[in-house]
């Protein structure tokens, strides 16, 4: 089923697997955890009623951030998220496409440890040679695969918690959601496409068509109400022709693609993307350079792949209708469309790949915050504007939002933003997969260094008391008699059995 997964998958083949490859797997991620980090331990104070960071988000951005905080020595730690368990991020939900858009080498939640990499996970699954043969990862996969490496790595997630709002100020944070408030000294908002706007439907669909008419490819839709119909797919983007395959899957009778471009674009410039140099460095670019390299990416897009379009090109079912825009909605117990090309189509349902339509205060957790905050129209070169991308918050060095006006609202720089609207400030690396590696490292590494500047006064005293001593039971306690009575008697062993050292083995420091 491609439309409203609901968790199925390969997720129950691995409640079988109790031995064998998989279980092979996780021991060798227990022991190399063990060998990087054998003396691992918290260095921060926990407190029960404020949190070091709220992790907003527990997809694969939310759960990799955990992780490598973990791998820091900092615990407290808490990832919520709206969804039900294994619904989080979008692979069981409106991921319509059979398969991710990244080629299978791709690394990244796992951080280095090879045992934690995606393919020694589909390895042990299903198999060397499965692997080999694949291009790409298959979607069901990588969310299994997703579920596991959020067991693995002891990831603390409360599921079905929304926030509602951010209020910061110059010690923390305060997270109202519905379930009650949170406090955290930093907030890391790991929530996807939509996580700095809102899926665009376009208003003259909305004022035009009942609700029931249409649905945008975010969303949840029932194959059985495309059975039979005649479907409309808005769009040119990846996810418009993935949900039109989808909706021949479930059954349509026609579907019909409209593009407002002439031709579609093939090139995929987040395939580009991927390279170190760009994930490594693009934030070290100056600000003008930054916004040229975003615009040509917010104006490309993500097209689909070449399997998706073999398979459109194969159907019988799915057309593409290129250079046409719709001048006109209209409701008449059908949808009309009339078009540019003065075409005029009739269908039963539309289907929206219209993105993401960009701006804080179209998401009412940020509206609060969003009169203060830096954006990148704040920054753009003059002449160079790009409207709908300029709407999107121009992040500091380690993806912290800034103030536009400094002082107007202290603590706004604790709230990180760790999704798609990073793009133009840090480049791919809060968007995709391909940039966990490079981006959640660093985005753990500056919330590590603010924690321990704040904690810098109460470092100096535990190293003071160290060195005093205090952290040692008292010298007059039978045990600490016992151990320091047996150091003459350990020394004067060894001195006893050691052999005396030859010329040859004493090498002078100089001369000779």
């Amino acid at each position: 089923m491609l439309f409203g997964r609901q968790g199925q998958g390969i997720a129950s083949i691995l409640e079988d697997m109790t031995s064998g490859p998989l279980a092979a797997l996780e021991r060798r991620v227990r022991e190399e955890l063990t060998l990087l980090d054998p003396q691992s331990r918290p260095w921060r104070p926990a407190e029960d009623d404020v949190l070091d960071v709220l992790i907003v988000g527990a997809g694969q951005g939310g759960l990799s951030i955990a992780f490598a905080l973990r791998r820091l020595g900092i615990a407290n730690i808490l990832i919520v998220d709206r969804s039900l368990p294994g619904l989080e991020g979008p692979w069981r939900s409106f991921a319509r496409m059979p398969t991710l858009r990244t080629y299978k080498h791709l690394t990244g939640p796992d951080l280095g440890i090879p045992s934690l990499t995606p393919r020694a996970w589909f390895e042990a699954v299903h198999g060397a040679a499965a692997f080999a043969s694949a291009t790409r990862i298959p979607t069901p996969d990588w969310a299994a695969y997703l579920d596991w490496y959020r067991r693995m790595t002891g990831a603390r997630v409360q599921n079905g918690v929304e926030v509602t709002s951010l209020r910061p100020d110059a010690e923390g944070v305060t997270v109202e959601t519905g379930q009650g408030p949170f406090r955290a000294r930093h907030v890391v908002l790991a929530n996807g496409m939509d996580g700095a706007g809102a899926w665009h439907v376009p208003p003259e669909v909305a004022a035009a068509l009942p609700r029931s008419a249409y649905a945008d490819t975010a969303e949840p839709i029932d194959p059985a109400a495309l059975a039979g119909r005649r479907v409309l797919v808005l769009g040119a983007g990846a996810s418009a022709f993935d949900a039109a395959l989808a909706a021949e899957a479930a059954g349509a009778v026609s579907v019909r693609l409209l593009a407002r471009r002439p031709e579609l674009r093939r090139a995929n410039p987040f395939i580009w993307m991927e390279q170190d140099g760009f994930l490594h460095f693009f934030r070290s670019l100056d600000d003008a350079t930054r916004w040229r390299f975003a615009r040509h990416f917010h104006r490309f897009g993500q097209p689909p792949t070449e399997a998706t379009l073999e398979a459109v090109a194969a159907s019988d079912t799915v057309s593409v209708l290129a250079g046409r825009g719709v001048t006109r909605w209209r409701w008449n117990g059908e949808i009309q469309a009339e078009l540019t090309s003065g075409e005029a189509l009739a269908a039963d349902f539309l289907i929206l790949g219209t993105g993401v339509q960009w701006g804080l205060p179209l998401r009412p957790e940020l509206a609060a915050i969003a009169p203060a905050t830096l954006l990148w129209r704040d920054r753009a070169p003059p002449g160079e504007e790009e409207p709908s991308l300029a709407a999107q918050p121009y992040l500091g060095e380690d993806f912290e939002l800034l103030e536009r006006e400094p002082g107007a609202l202290p603590g706004l720089s604790r709230i990180r933003l760790f999704n798609y609207a990073a793009l133009p400030s840090m480049g791919l690396t809060g968007s995709a997969i391909a940039g966990l590696r490079c981006g959640v490292p660093h985005l753990a590494r500056g919330i590590g260094r603010d924690l321990f500047r704040a904690e810098a006064g109460a470092q100096l005293r535990s190293l003071e008391a160290f060195l005093r001593g205090e952290e040692l039971p008292p010298f007059d306690s039978p045990a600490a008699i016992a151990a320091l009575e047996a150091k003459p008697r350990m020394s004067r062993a060894i001195s006893a059995s050691a052999p005396a050292p030859s010329r040859a083995t004493i090498r002078p420091i100089s001369g000779e």
